[in-house]
C-alpha cells in the first residue's frame, strides 16, 4: 500500500472538484504538495470532516457523490498507521474533461457583489445582495446555477425570494451599510434589526411590520464549491412572482485568500411556465432558537455537549405551498417530500430526521 498507488486516485476522484486552484480550498492538483499535507488528510478523512459528505448511505442515490465508502475510509486509516508510505509517481487518474456547466434561460447578476471586498477583519463574512426578478410573467425554477465571482473566497450562496412589493425594504438595507450589500448571517433579514432599538426603529417607520418582512421571502435555493448546478425532479418546480425581490446571501472566506475581491457574482435558472409539480423548500425552526442571543434559548456550555429535539407537523406544509405558488388549495390532494436536510450552520455535530405517523 502506498500514497501514489491507493491514496491519490483517490484524492483525484474525491477531492480536486474543491480543492483545486482558483477554488474555495488551497489546491491537491500537485500530488507532491497534496502529499505534504498527509496527516491532515488521513486525520481529516478519519474524522469525516473530509470529504463534506453529509448525506447517510443506503437512502438515495446522488449524482458526483464524493462521499468515502468504508473499504476507502480503512484504506487512508491503514495507510497512516504504516507511517504514510509513498511509493512512485504514476499517471493521474483524473478525468481531463471538465464536467459541462449549467446552462439556464435565466440569468441574474449581482451588481452589488461586483469589486466587493469582504471584512478582512474576521474570515467569514455573510452578506446579502439584492435585485430584482427579470421575468414579468409567473414562472416556476426548475433548475439552479451560480457562477461565483471568486471561487477563492465563495464558501456558499443561499436564494431567497421576497414579494415585489418589498424591495424598497431590501434595497433600504443595503443603502443603510455603503451600497454593497448587507450582513445578514440568519436569513435575508438585515442582521442590524436584531441590535437594540433597531426593530423598533424599523416597525415606527415602515408599513410593513417585521413579521410581514420576514414571513414574506422564502429558500428558493443555494449553490456551494463542487456543485455545477442541479435540476429539480422531473415536473417539478418552485414558483416565483413576476419582479419578485430577489435577495442572495453569499457566504465570503477569506481565510486562505486574503484581501480578494468578488468580480461579480452571477446566478442561472432553468424555468417553466407551468409544472406538475409546484413545489417549495419549507424552513422548520422553533421560533425562539431564532432569538436564542437573547432569550438562551439554545445554549451549548462551553468545552460541553447538548443534544436538542424539534418536531412539527406536515399538515401545514400544503397551504404553505398554495400560498407561495397562488394555487388554491384544493389543487393539493397530496403532498410528496423528495429530501430533508437538517441545518445547523456552524457548531452542529451531527442530525438525523425521521417522518412519523
Amino acid at each position: 500500500m502506498n500514497y501514489y498507488r491507493d491514496i491519490r486516485p483517490i484524492i483525484e476522484a474525491k477531492c480536486l472538484a474543491c480543492h483545486a486552484q482558483g477554488s474555495v480550498a488551497f489546491s491537491y492538483e500537485d500530488p507532491e504538495r497534496a502529499y505534504d499535507f498527509r496527516a491532515a488528510i488521513v486525520g481529516a478523512v478519519a474524522a469525516r470532516r473530509m470529504p463534506p459528505w453529509m448525506a447517510e448511505p443506503g437512502h438515495q442515490r446522488y449524482l458526483n457523490d464524493y462521499s468515502l465508502s468504508d473499504a476507502q475510509l480503512a484504506l487512508f486509516e491503514r495507510w497512516g498507521a504504516a507511517g504514510y508510505p509513498k511509493g512512485r509517481p504514476r499517471q493521474s487518474t483524473r478525468n481531463a474533461k471538465a464536467p459541462a456547466g449549467f446552462v439556464g434561460d435565466v440569468t441574474v447578476a449581482l451588481a452589488g457583489s461586483r469589486d466587493f471586498l469582504p471584512d478582512q477583519t474576521h474570515p467569514d463574512d455573510y452578506r446579502c445582495f439584492v435585485t430584482r426578478w427579470p421575468l414579468d410573467h409567473p414562472a416556476y425554477v426548475t433548475g439552479i446555477g451560480a457562477t461565483p465571482g471568486n471561487a477563492r473566497i465563495s464558501h456558499h450562496a443561499i436564494i431567497y425570494i421576497g414579494e415585489p412589493s418589498h424591495l424598497p425594504v431590501y434595497q433600504e438595507f443595503v443603502a443603510a451599510e455603503g451600497g454593497q450589500g448587507y450582513r445578514c448571517f440568519g436569513g435575508p433579514v438585515a442582521d442590524r434589526l436584531a441590535e437594540p432599538g433597531q426593530r423598533e426603529a424599523f416597525v415606527a417607520s415602515h408599513k410593513e411590520s417585521f413579521e410581514e418582512l420576514a414571513n414574506g421571502q422564502y429558500w428558493l435555493a443555494h449553490w456551494a464549491p463542487g456543485m455545477e448546478g442541479y435540476d429539480l425532479p422531473p415536473g417539478t418546480g418552485i414558483p416565483v412572482k413576476p419582479g419578485a425581490t430577489v435577495v442572495v446571501q453569499m457566504h465570503y472566506f477569506s481565510g486562505f485568500a486574503p484581501n480578494e475581491r468578488d468580480a461579480g457574482s452571477v446566478l442561472h435558472f432553468k424555468t417553466a411556465e407551468q409544472v406538475a409539480k409546484p413545489a417549495m423548500n419549507w424552513p422548520l425552526s422553533r421560533s425562539e432558537w431564532l432569538q436564542g442571543k437573547s432569550n438562551g434559548s439554545l445554549v451549548v456550555p462551553a468545552k460541553g455537549k447538548s443534544s436538542v429535539s424539534f418536531a412539527a407537523s406536515l399538515l401545514g406544509l400544503d397551504q404553505y405551498i398554495a400560498v407561495a405558488s397562488g394555487r388554491p388549495l384544493a389543487d393539493f390532494d397530496r403532498i410528496e417530500i423528495h429530501s430533508v436536510n437538517v441545518h445547523m450552520h456552524l457548531i452542529g455535530a451531527a442530525g438525523r430526521a425521521s417522518a412519523a405517523r
